[in-house]
C-alpha cells in the first residue's frame, strides 16, 4: 500500500494542516500588500499541494479562483483524504470558481476519487467548475508548465480574476 512513503498518519494530517496554516497565511499577507486587490487572490496547487489547495479553498474564504492540478488522494493520512475533501458537504463550502486538472495516466486513485466523487459533487456545488482529467501524460507532466493544460489554467485564471 503506501507506495514508499513514510510517516505516521498523525505526521501526514499535520503535514496538510501546516499546508492549510501557509496557504492562509499567504493570502492574508497578500491581501494587506497595497500593490494586490485583495479580491483577485487565487490558489493553485499540484499534486500534495493540491490537496492542501482543496482543503484550504474548504476552510477559508477570500479566493477569487482555486486550481486543482491532480490533487494527491493521500489516502495516509486518516483525516485529509482528497476523498473526504470530495465529499459534496466539504465542497459546498468552497465559494470559488475552481478548476481541476488531471492526466490520462494519472495517478489511478486520484482518476477515480476525481471521477466519482470530486466532479459530481463539484458540479452540483460549484457554478464556475471546470475540469479537464485527460491531459496527455502522467503526473509527472505537471512538474513542468506544458502549454497543453497550462492555457487552460491561465484562461481560467484570467476569467475569474479580471
Amino acid at each position: 500500500g503506501r507506495h514508499g512513503i513514510t510517516g505516521t498518519d498523525e505526521a501526514w494530517t499535520d503535514v496538510v494542516d501546516f499546508g492549510i496554516r501557509a496557504v492562509v497565511a499567504a493570502r492574508r499577507y497578500l491581501a494587506e500588500r497595497p500593490d494586490v486587490d485583495p479580491q483577485r487572490i487565487a490558489v493553485i496547487g499540484f499534486s500534495e499541494g493540491g490537496n492542501v489547495t482543496l482543503w484550504s479553498a474548504i476552510e477559508s474564504e477570500g479566493f477569487r479562483a482555486v486550481v486543482l492540478l491532480a490533487p494527491a488522494t493521500l489516502s495516509h493520512t486518516k483525516s485529509r483524504r482528497l476523498f473526504m475533501a470530495a465529499q459534496e458537504d466539504q465542497v459546498r463550502q468552497i465559494k470559488a470558481p475552481v478548476f481541476l486538472a488531471a492526466t490520462q495516466n494519472d495517478n489511478p486513485p486520484i482518476i477515480r476519487v476525481s471521477q466519482n466523487n470530486l466532479i459530481p459533487n463539484l458540479q452540483k456545488t460549484n457554478p464556475g467548475f471546470r475540469h479537464r482529467i485527460d491531459y496527455p501524460g502522467s503526473h509527472k507532466t505537471f512538474y513542468d508548465v506544458d502549454d497543453e493544460y497550462w492555457k487552460d489554467v491561465t484562461a481560467f485564471l484570467k476569467q475569474h480574476l479580471n
